[in-house]
Parts: structure tokens; sequence; C-alpha cells
């Protein structure tokens, strides 16, 4: 689509409080920021299509206030990453994160405390593989 071009998203869709869903296409490669992407997107629920963050060197507040995101799918991330607002992300969402995740040294990725307490079992499991590449994740 018109958006795989796309060098910085910075802020796209920065409180847009109404957005349930969008389908998007970010699979270029070609960001360099996500900072404020989806902001304060507090109903946005589902993301479709794969954000390719393999060059993305500033995801700042890129997920601040997602209070309902569930899918969403992030691949290539190489830099810290905070995800602690979203409470209800599905495991298969963290799960293709790690899986896709680049090797790096002494980043980290937040999640919700209330995702650990959820999902206990692969909270452990994606810990380890998180940290095999180099992430430490964390939750608050």
């Amino acid at each position: 689509g018109a958006m795989a071009k796309t060098v910085s998203a910075q802020g796209v869709f920065h409180d847009c409080r109404a957005l349930g869903s969008v389908t998007l296409d970010f699979t270029g490669g070609e960001m360099t920021s996500i900072s404020y992407l989806f902001n304060q997107c507090n109903r946005l629920e589902i993301v479709t299509g794969v954000i390719d963050l393999i060059r993305v060197t500033d995801t700042g507040s890129a997920f601040a206030g997602c209070v309902s995101l569930r899918e969403v799918r992030l691949k290539g991330l190489k830099v810290d990453l905070d995800l602690s607002a979203c409470a209800n992300l599905s495991t298969e969402s963290v799960k293709y994160l790690v899986d896709n995740l680049q090797k790096v040294t002494g980043k980290s990725i937040t999640l919700a405390r209330a995702w650990q307490t959820a999902h206990q079992d692969e909270a452990r499991e994606y810990a380890q593989k998180a940290t095999a590449k180099g992430f430490a994740l964390t939750f608050r």
C-alpha cells in the first residue's frame, strides 16, 4: 500500500481515540521512527498487518495508553519498547514480537504486570527467548 514507503510513522494515529482497528502495510522496512504511532489510542484493539521495525531506532510512546490493544505484529525490534499499557495483549502478539527480535545487547521490552499475572507460563518462556536475543522482558 501507499504507507509501505513511510520513513517516519511518527504520530500517524496519535490521539485517535475512536480508532478500534486498523489495517496497515509497514512491511517495507524503511521506517526509522514509530514514536507516538498509536499514542493514547485507548480503544484500539486490533492492528492488522506486520509492522517492520528492522530500521526503527525510536519507539517512544508508540503504544502509550493503548489499554485495549489485543493484536499487533511487531517484527525486527532492535531497541527498547514499552508495551506496559497493553495489559490485554494476546500471547500470540508477544510471541510474534519475541520470535522476530533482532539480536542485540542490553535492550528491554516492558510489558504490563497484569499481562504477566494472566500468562505466567508464557511470560517465563518468552522471557528466556528474549534474553537469548539480548532483551530483558520486564513487567510494570
